[in-house]
């Protein structure tokens, strides 16, 4: 590596690197070579989107900058559906990673993962290149005219950091569709060769255990994108969740509730919570044609009575050996009723379905 910079660049001035993130991985190993061989450069390293590693870095030393590293970035890097791969693959040249460099007369040349031409979407990624460039060359120019975006734009560094995490959190089914079916590669780091971001397979597995559950689980790699396969599969699944919650009224979220119910695709379900939530619940479901079979609620003046022709239990006597399928009729006490079903969840295993996780909610 070293050779192949001291022979293509200029490394015995200053330089700086630019990457979209998130780690500072590739950064800090140019580093630490550099300074085993005693080369004593300045390099700086600008990132797009920086990690909680990255103040580390800077304070051993390493002269490595995120743009919204310091907003609040670490929450995207935290999520589930983070794929930093959908952004390089938009951007990257027209042949995979480099995988090893190699020596050729009297200079030494990068060697580049062989990607078969199907998966090179080489239009598409023209198009981005020249779509990034254009406004590149237009945003530098207003910025010229118009000094004072620059620091309204540095003022404004979260919104950078939504509108990337959105995308990666809660696609459209338009966008699942496009991105999920770039290839990428991983030789180096994971051993993978050319794969969609969002695998059919996968798309196989939401359809049979249902987005909900698909989405707690902990993905194989970072090169898999989970939101984006849920949206391909169920192409309405996130639209709900660009609006803010407060303005959402009770009718809409008891819809919302019903179709993530409907969805799932899992057979009968209790109903935890016989008010009025719980009675609206029940009625979307039964005419999506899914059948309730009990409703559960803390109030005993309700045990034994019947809501819209369906028994109502105490938490303890509801019928939970055959149906492990419980929603949530509740939007305030969510919590405190989870509490609950974690004690009966220790006899049974329930499956639950309640607005927290149908609705990520928004931190900070």
């Amino acid at each position: 590596m070293v050779e192949y910079f001291k022979n293509e660049y200029c490394i015995h001035d200053s330089f700086l690197t630019a990457d979209i993130g998130h780690a500072g991985t590739i950064q800090i190993a140019l580093h630490r070579l550099l300074k085993e061989i005693n080369l004593q450069i300045r390099a700086l390293h600008l990132l797009f989107m920086g990690n909680d590693a990255i103040l580390e870095k800077w304070m051993n030393e390493v002269e490595i900058r995120g743009l919204v590293c310091s907003a609040g970035a670490a929450e995207v890097y935290r999520s589930n559906n983070w794929t930093p791969g959908l952004l390089d693959e938009l951007i990257r040249e027209d042949h995979g990673s480099v995988v090893d460099v190699e020596h050729d007369g009297d200079r030494w040349c990068p060697v580049f993962e062989c990607f078969p031409e199907e998966t090179m979407h080489r239009q598409e990624r023209q198009a981005c290149r020249e779509g990034v460039l254009d406004f590149q060359e237009s945003f530098l120019e207003l910025m010229r005219h118009r000094p004072w975006l620059k620091q309204r734009l540095l003022q404004r560094k979260r919104d950078l950091e939504w509108i990337v995490k959105r995308l990666m959190d809660r696609p459209t089914h338009e966008e699942a569709m496009m991105l999920g079916g770039l290839f990428h590669e991983n030789a180096l780091d994971e051993g993978r060769g050319p794969a969609p971001f969002c695998p059919l397979e996968l798309e196989e597995e939401v359809k049979r255990i249902g987005p909900v559950r698909f989405l707690q689980k902990r993905r194989d790699s970072i090169l898999v994108w989970p939101a984006g396969v849920v949206a391909r599969v169920f192409p309405h699944y996130f639209l709900p969740v660009w609006h803010d919650d407060d303005l959402i009224s009770e009718e809409q979220k008891v819809k919302i509730l019903a179709r993530s119910v409907v969805v799932q695709k899992r057979g009968d379900w209790i109903v935890y919570g016989a008010g009025r939530v719980g009675r609206a619940l029940s009625e979307y479901l039964r005419h999506a044609g899914v059948r309730v079979v009990g409703f559960v609620d803390s109030n005993t003046s309700l045990w034994g009575t019947q809501v819209n022709g369906v028994t109502v239990y105490s938490p303890e006597n509801a019928p939970w050996a055959s149906v492990r399928n419980v929603v949530i009729a509740s939007f305030a006490f969510v919590e405190e009723i989870r509490r609950r079903l974690s004690e009966i969840g220790k006899k049974f295993e329930l499956y639950i379905v309640d607005w927290e996780s149908v609705i990520p909610q928004e931190k900070g």
